[in-house]
């Protein structure tokens, strides 16, 4: 059996590990290189080591073609974004769980004084490809590494953060703030 396309970014660079994550949906197939290093919207700007980006790519019939360049929107050095990805429809969800905010909750700003924290990036395209949401756990911390894993379908989007402390037991719709189970890990859902 031959593979019906090889797939490369327009741009690809040493050790960006391209491919790292994959996801597909329909046409779209969303693509993560979390050692992507650049710092802006230019992917061959290489000044922020690791950063990580996540590409998307569109098929046209029987051809693919690269359809998005996709970066957080403040790119810092040995995020990791892009170590895991989700596409649904004309969304891509991008886990960046090296990011470094210790803010907390849906589009807060950031606040870069923890480490591994982690967020999740959320791209929708219109004519092109934005990111619309910033999302942190509701009880952001140091070395939770929220986004480590990402899901999503329809309306529903579903974040691990494997490093969270807490040790509540059960669903809840508050995250708990005691850190008295050392990396037990959590699993977020929003809608």
């Amino acid at each position: 059996m031959a593979a019906d396309a090889y797939v490369k970014p327009t741009h690809p660079d040493i050790t960006d590990q391209f491919g790292w994550a994959v996801s597909i949906d329909g046409d779209y197939v969303a693509v993560g290189a979390p050692n992507e290093s650049s710092a802006t919207s230019d992917p061959s700007n290489n000044s922020a080591g690791n950063a990580g980006a996540a590409y998307v790519f569109a098929r046209a019939g029987t051809v693919w073609a690269q359809d998005g360049y996709l970066k957080a929107a403040q790119p810092r050095m040995n995020d990791g974004m892009g170590t895991t990805v989700a596409v649904d429809q004309n969304h891509v969800v991008v886990g960046n769980l090296g990011e470094d905010s210790i803010s907390t909750g849906i589009d807060s700003t950031p606040s870069f004084r923890g480490s591994d924290v982690g967020a999740v990036n959320v791209f929708r395209r219109t004519t092109t490809w934005g990111e619309r949401h910033y999302i942190k756990a509701g009880n952001a911390q140091t070395t939770d590494y929220f986004g480590a894993s990402v899901a999503v379908d329809s309306d529903t989007l579903v974040v691990g953060a494997f490093g969270e402390d807490s040790s509540t037991t059960g669903v809840a719709t508050t995250p708990a703030t005691d850190d008295g189970a050392t990396r037990a890990g959590a699993v977020y859902v929003y809608r």
